[in-house]
């Protein structure tokens, strides 16, 4: 659905004529319905809105299939988020983890961020390229991932922790990101196989989890193409 009155931007014309092209159905209607549509005040839209079906989510056995499935040479790369409630926080941590060729984002059930137009509009679309998993127990899929060659880090600034950049992120790797307030939970910590923090500089507490989360996938990244 195109807005009527700003049918003659150029942005939106290129969308109309994509439309065309794949033989997608579109409507030209008032502002004020894609207005009603978009719902959230602070979620305002440009001038289209899309009816897309449902996505589809997957479970953890499709997540141990994607894993077992993974070429030797290009090893799976996991986002788990423990009570991130957040919908700009998740919907940034997509973005990210789409931009860091993350295989796959998982997520509890219950507390969490969930799906909201909020969160596509933080994941600037790139929700639609991400594969990801609800379950209804993080440990439990931990610990089912880590029997398939996942090894579980976690982000902590405890005492246990050691830098960031001291871990080698070239093996199947998961990294758990937890809320700000709180950090992981504690029975999610204790699964972990190593704790990595972030050196901040004197008096800062933490950073922005969808921040750290960045930090975090792109030294795996960084090290991945180094070790290539």
């Amino acid at each position: 659905m195109v807005a009527q009155e700003l049918s003659r931007d150029k942005r939106l014309q290129s969308l109309i004529d994509l439309a065309k092209e794949t033989g997608k159905p579109f409507q030209m209607v008032p502002k004020a319905k894609l207005d009603s549509l978009a719902e959230v005040e602070d979620t305002p839209h440009q001038g289209v809105v899309a009816m897309v079906s449902p996505k589809p989510i997957l479970d953890v056995y499709d997540l141990i299939k994607m894993v077992e499935a993974q070429p030797a040479e290009s090893p799976p790369l996991i986002l788990a988020l423990d009570d991130v409630t957040d919908p700009r926080n998740f919907g940034a941590l997509i973005r990210v983890a789409a931009g860091a060729g993350v295989t796959a984002i998982v997520i509890p059930k219950v507390g969490s961020a969930g799906f909201s137009p909020v969160v596509g509009k933080a994941s600037a679309g790139t929700i639609e390229l991400m594969d990801i998993v609800a379950v209804p127990n993080l440990v439990d899929a931990m610990e089912r991932l880590k029997k398939v060659g996942i090894w579980w880090v976690g982000a902590d600034m405890g005492e246990k922790s050691i830098d960031y950049e001291q871990y080698d992120y070239k093996g199947p790797t998961g990294i758990v990101l937890g809320s700000e307030g709180s950090g992981i939970r504690r029975l999610v910590r204790e699964h972990c196989d190593q704790l990595v923090q972030i050196p901040l500089a004197p008096h800062v507490e933490s950073l922005n989890v969808s921040v750290a989360g960045g930090i975090l996938l792109f030294e795996a990244l960084r090290q991945r193409r180094q070790g290539k």
